[in-house]
């Protein structure tokens, strides 16, 4: 598969941010990445395009790791609804319907209509399992275990939208963060009964 096109996703006008969640945009990131510290260290040409490419080379690998993940669940399970809408890029990659509370931005504050959605979402859908997030408001996050405990459906486990986890662990690098969430989605996809 070759590499997606960037382009804004998010609604009302504001452009997604969220790039990170397709590793192959985040590959094209790393190329810009690369040539903007050739540009500021032209000495170390070399040297950063080897580590550009090798970085590239599992960035590919994590895509297509996550891909096989995904391929493996029937489509009309991979229905997931998170925190806030950080993930449109991953559900376009990976074949995902996503649903959040909120819209991109962390700061927004849902409203009642909202989660009276979300509540009708899961139901009509038979969405077995929600997700929460590291880097939204505990408010958000207990809107969506409110919302699973109403309607029978389950918290499949905890994502990274906005951040990595601490340093040394295995989420702490954007591959590992990556694959974190990859497994934690399938797992849910694949443990929840239909």
């Amino acid at each position: 598969a070759g590499i997606k096109p960037l382009g804004p996703l998010a609604s009302g006008g504001a452009p997604d941010p969220h790039v990170w969640m397709d590793p192959t945009l985040w590959g094209q990131c790393s190329a810009v990445a690369a040539r903007a510290l050739t540009d500021l260290l032209p000495d170390k040409a070399e040297t950063i395009a080897k580590r550009q490419a090798a970085y590239l080379s599992q960035i590919k690998t994590l895509h297509e790791e996550i891909r096989a993940l995904f391929e493996a669940v029937p489509t009309d399970r991979r229905v997931m609804v998170t925190s806030h809408d950080a993930f449109a890029y991953f559900g376009r990659a990976y074949e995902i319907e996503v649903h959040a509370v909120i819209g991109i931005s962390t700061e927004q504050q849902p409203r009642p209509r909202d989660v009276e959605a979300l509540h009708s979402l899961v139901r009509s859908r038979s969405v077995k399992a929600l997700f929460i997030e590291t880097s939204t408001s505990a408010t958000l996050n207990a809107i969506v275990e409110k919302v699973a405990q109403e309607t029978g459906a389950s918290v499949g486990g905890t994502l990274y939208s906005d951040s990595l986890g601490s340093l040394g662990t295995p989420a702490g690098t954007y591959l590992g963060m990556m694959r974190h969430n990859a497994r934690t989605i399938a797992d849910a996809f694949t443990q929840v009964k239909p």
